[in-house]
């Protein structure tokens, strides 16, 4: 049995060779060790850790952005893509790629990522990777994804997310969100996963006793929301004339904007 077949059978992933050299003819092998991690379920073996450890820091500038974030959404379908961040944190190299979590207790990691299997299926790469800078404000948020060149259709996503979680902070605060804006909020295709997302947080015990609260409430507002959907005024033509008010172009305005 060759060396490399030990290995498979072992479950552990190395390098071919010096991995110090490996990793300086191409530095992404070092993420990629951790996308076949996770796709496997094997270990790193511990002189392959530690060359990525002290490779870390030279992973910029020679791999492009665009190469990291697409390791990022083939690793994210495997079903140890939580253990891979843990493990990409304590080796440093998430570090290297979000700055932002440099510091962070492995503990802390750990809690961030232990939801991630409640996450609904085909859930977009990039709230799996928001999820651990939920501390950091929504701009600096923002920002990041454009830095690691995530698209468009994920900015509008992590907008509708952010207003549905404060929508949801202000129910907890008892500040109150009327049922129109609620509505609005369920009128968005992505209104389901988005508060699954934000379901996950939660204790198992009070998971799905948050979810079912908002689908509740999704039921209560459904005619609402499919008039918002549809586009339909609250106000019409014919309702003002049934209470006997004349409509004219100042009323259409007004129907317009209701």
């Amino acid at each position: 049995m060759s060396k490399g077949e030990k290995d498979i059978h072992r479950g552990v992933i190395r390098t071919i060779g010096d991995p110090h050299e490996r990793f300086f003819e191409d530095r992404l092998r070092m993420l990629r060790a951790f996308r076949f991690a996770a796709r496997f379920g094997f270990v790193i073996d511990s002189e392959t850790e530690e060359a990525i450890r002290e490779n870390a820091n030279r992973f910029f500038p020679s791999v492009a952005m665009e190469r990291v974030w697409q390791e990022f959404n083939k690793m994210v379908v495997y079903p140890r893509f939580d253990q891979a961040i843990v493990e990409m944190h304590r080796l440093s190299l998430l570090d290297v790629i979000f700055p932002e979590i440099a510091g962070m207790h492995i503990k802390e990691m750990r809690e961030k990522v232990k939801h991630f299997t409640l996450f609904p299926p085909q859930c977009p790469t990039i709230l799996y990777l928001m999820e651990i800078l939920t501390s950091l404000p929504f701009a600096q948020k923002m920002d990041i994804t454009k830095r690691i060149k995530s698209s468009n259709k994920d900015l509008k996503l992590l907008e509708f997310i952010e207003m549905l979680d404060q929508a949801v902070i202000q129910e907890e605060q008892n500040q109150g969100v009327d049922d129109h804006r609620w509505a609005t909020l369920f009128a968005h295709p992505d209104w389901e996963m988005g508060m699954r997302v934000l379901a996950a947080r939660y204790a198992c015990e009070e998971h799905d006793l948050f979810f079912q609260h908002y689908l509740n409430r999704f039921t209560h507002l459904e005619p609402h929301i499919q008039r918002i959907k549809k586009g339909k005024p609250l106000v019409t033509a014919n309702l003002l004339q049934q209470h006997g008010i004349p409509t004219g172009k100042k009323d259409g305005i007004a129907i317009k904007g209701s």
